[in-house]
């Protein structure tokens, strides 16, 4: 065997630290990693807002979706934002001042209607936005203005292929302001099979009377509920006796998040209350009353055929009750659409609804306020832009205050 040289295997050393040898004999390094940054959008608030809704009702066991249905808002206007797709709104008037400016004419620029749609959205998010723009972009409005909404609303529920069943009113007046005329309108969409969902108020849980025309026993009156914990919410308008009308049910309504719209009113003079890009936080019964607004349009899909009195008698008796808490405070309880949607026995739920419209002639308003005249009084102080709008009530402590994160 030949013999290997001391100086051969001092090179083969040299090689080997070197890296010299053949490439199948050494190893090969791998290559240099390119790192590529993929931009990731934020999460979307509204989205986790309306996933949050959904999952506090339980509406992953309700198959409807509100597909059919439209579901009318007497409010600022409605504009396509996240929340609220464009192919969800149809437009009806807009009979403000608002109109005259094409920049303005059915737009939302005070913030607050694509709010309350987003949320009935949230619930039904296939049942369509029926716009009825009754208040500028300062929010002001008055009583002829939002007749003239409701009165569009009855004339054109079934017109140009809509399907109007469901209305969601979300402002209040001092329920002798009006001497009950927004609330003998109403009643006209309600015997023409519209239900109509009406926010209760925000005086608190020791106010007298809800807010007009919530105080109206026909129409279905919604308070507002704290998921955190489980309660009424302090702000929720109620009763302070058997002959005045507390609200019918509670529904979510404190710091839910809705559609935020960029440059309006609200958002501009309340930064504070944006949540991410597109979120707009708030609490209320208007909030509440939207919510219940998308619900009664998933049993109006679910069964057609349902009246205003028995989609109002079926949310009512499915409530669930909160303990050790005043009937005239928290209705029948809070907003079970999985059990309304489940309940079948109609014939009981007929029968528990005469039970309650025999009751209610028993504890009507007083009777200087079922005889006062119908006086068409100028609707634009403060229940509108006051305190009841965008003070205490609609923008102050309720909406960036205390009950804000």
């Amino acid at each position: 065997m030949r013999k290997t040289s001391i100086s051969a295997v001092a090179l083969v050393i040299v090689g080997l630290v070197a890296g010299a040898l053949p490439v199948s004999a050494q190893e090969v390094p791998p290559p240099p990693v390119t790192t590529t940054v993929v931009p990731v959008d934020p999460p979307s608030a509204i989205g986790e807002a309306t996933l949050a809704v959904r999952t506090a009702l339980g509406l992953d066991a309700v198959p409807a979706t509100g597909a059919g249905v439209d579901v009318a808002i007497i409010d600022t206007g409605v504009v396509a934002v996240p929340g609220v797709p464009a192919d969800r709104i149809l437009y009806g008037p807009d009979l403000t001042t608002d109109a005259r400016n094409p920049a303005l004419r059915n737009l939302d620029s005070f913030g607050h209607g694509t709010a309350m749609a987003s949320l009935v959205l949230a619930v039904a998010p296939q049942a369509r936005i029926v716009s009825v723009k009754v208040g500028s972009a300062t929010a002001t409005t008055s009583i002829a203005t939002i007749l003239a909404g409701i009165e569009w609303v009855r004339k054109n529920a079934r017109t140009e292929g809509r399907n109007i069943k469901v209305v969601s009113i979300a402002f209040g007046l001092p329920a002798d302001s009006d001497r009950g005329v927004i609330a003998q309108s109403l009643r006209t969409l309600w015997s023409a099979g519209i239900t109509v969902v009406a926010a209760a108020g925000n005086q608190g849980n020791g106010s007298a009377r809800l807010d007009a025309p919530a105080n109206d026993r026909r129409l279905l009156a919604v308070g507002a509920m704290d998921l955190d914990p489980l309660s009424v919410a302090s702000f929720s308008s109620g009763s302070n006796g058997w002959y005045n009308r507390g609200p019918d049910l509670l529904a979510p309504g404190v710091d839910l998040v809705g559609a935020r719209v960029p440059g309006s009113l609200l958002d501009q003079s309340f930064p504070t209350a944006r949540v991410g890009t597109d979120g707009f936080r708030g609490s209320g019964t208007s909030q509440a009353a939207a919510v219940t607004a998308g619900a009664a349009a998933l049993l109006v899909e679910q069964r057609p055929g349902l009246n205003p009195d028995q989609i109002k008698a079926l949310l009512s008796t499915t409530a669930d009750p909160l303990a050790a808490t005043p009937r005239l405070v928290q209705g029948t309880g809070t907003l079970d659409v999985d059990g309304a949607a489940d309940q079948r026995e109609m014939s009981k739920l007929d029968a528990a609804w005469r039970n309650q419209t025999v009751l209610a002639w028993l504890t009507l308003p007083s009777l200087t306020l079922l005889l006062a005249p119908l006086s068409l009084v100028i609707w634009n102080g403060d229940p509108w832009n006051g305190n009841r709008w965008t003070g205490n009530r609609w923008t102050g402590n309720r909406w960036t205050g205390s009950t804000w994160q």
